[in-house]
């Protein structure tokens, strides 16, 4: 077996694992006390969907596989998302997974300071990251359009 072969099972298997009922609800947990931290700070998403085109804006969205799990539940809209980096969920400039996005969606703000956006995501990446050692679902941090073709979700 090939080592990609080796990082894709284990991609697979963590996502399987991540995907029990109670840690959707642990993590749905953990994302309202994010936005409980966002709502004084006037951070909200104008829905120009310009973040969701990794390329053009120069980022990429890392994703653990507990949010994977939860974001994977429904295919991607798109199926091109990963030959063209893209978010495979953004259809024009609307998120069709808004309510299972990632944290790091839930963060990044064309508003928002960086360092502001970057102190709470360390915060809540920190709690994302004890859920899984809680868990016992194998922490990784894989890009988000890398790990759907690795899971065979996007074109």
């Amino acid at each position: 077996m090939s080592a990609n072969e080796r990082d894709n099972n284990a991609l697979a298997a963590a996502v399987t694992a991540a995907g029990q009922e109670r840690l959707g609800a642990e993590l749905a947990a953990l994302y309202q006390r994010l936005e409980v931290e966002l709502s004084p700070l006037d951070a909200r998403c104008q829905g120009c969907g310009k973040c969701c085109d990794f390329a053009a804006f120069g980022h990429r969205l890392y994703v653990t596989p507990i949010e994977l799990a939860e974001l994977v539940r429904q295919p991607p809209a798109s199926r091109q998302g990963a030959a063209v980096l893209r978010c495979p969920y953004q259809v024009n400039s609307h998120c069709t997974a808004h309510d299972r996005r990632t944290l790091g969606c839930r963060v990044f703000f064309c508003r928002l300071g960086d360092e502001q956006a970057h102190r709470l995501y360390e915060r809540h990446h920190a709690e994302l990251r004890a859920l899984h050692e809680r868990a016992g679902v194998p922490y990784l941090y894989v890009e988000l359009t890398e790990a759907l073709g690795r899971l065979g979700r996007s074109a």
